[in-house]
């Protein structure tokens, strides 16, 4: 679990940062700052303890946030752990909301990728490697072997097309590289599981 900014609203002279313990995408407990550089290292910061958490999400909402009437003043990009949770409160703000909030938590397109822990998450960019779920294998997106079989078999091949941010997170993911397309890097594969006593 990675602790990450998730909102940063400005105003003149000043700022609220929030940052959330993001898991596979989802958010969980917040800390807050006035200090843009507070929570950078991980620490709790040295600010007085109601500036800092952890809170849920509704605890967030009625406390500093309310405090500092968040949507009266301009967002900078909001991170997609968090953009239901903004949206809802946008729609539910009891006060006019500053125009820019709307763009920022816009709907933008986001891909499903496979994580190191072989579990899904989603992505505002798209995954620069391939692969089939079903056999543990990652290659490239243009693998010839993937696209032949997805002409062949469609949806019977395609539902266990997964997708990795690179190739480290699909080894660390238990996947292995494909013979047809990734050779070289098979080939490395197969001798050290041939050294580990493994099967080819």
């Amino acid at each position: 679990m990675a602790r990450e900014l998730v909102l940063e609203i400005g105003y003149e002279g000043g700022g609220v940062y929030v940052w959330a313990d993001v898991e596979s995408g989802v958010a969980d407990r917040f800390v807050w700052s006035t200090s843009r550089f507070a929570f950078a290292d991980g620490a709790d910061g040295d600010g007085p303890p109601s500036e800092r958490g952890p809170l849920t999400w509704d605890e967030l909402l009625a406390g500093p946030l309310a405090r500092n009437q968040w949507l009266r003043f301009y967002p900078k990009p909001v991170h997609p752990a968090v953009v239901d949770r903004v949206r809802a409160a946008i729609e539910a703000a009891p006060y006019p909301v500053n125009h820019l909030w709307r763009e920022a938590v816009a709907v933008r397109k986001t891909y499903r990728l496979l994580g190191a822990d072989g579990r899904t998450c989603e992505s505002p960019t798209p995954g620069l490697l391939g692969g089939n779920g079903k056999d543990m294998i990652y290659g490239k997106l243009t693998c010839g072997s993937a696209v032949s079989a997805i002409r062949r078999w469609g949806d019977a091949y395609a539902r266990h097309r997964v997708f990795f941010a690179d190739e480290a997170t699909a080894k660390a993911a238990g996947f292995r590289p494909c013979g047809n397309c990734m050779r070289a890097e098979y080939a490395e594969w197969k001798k050290a599981r041939e050294a580990a006593g493994g099967a080819g």
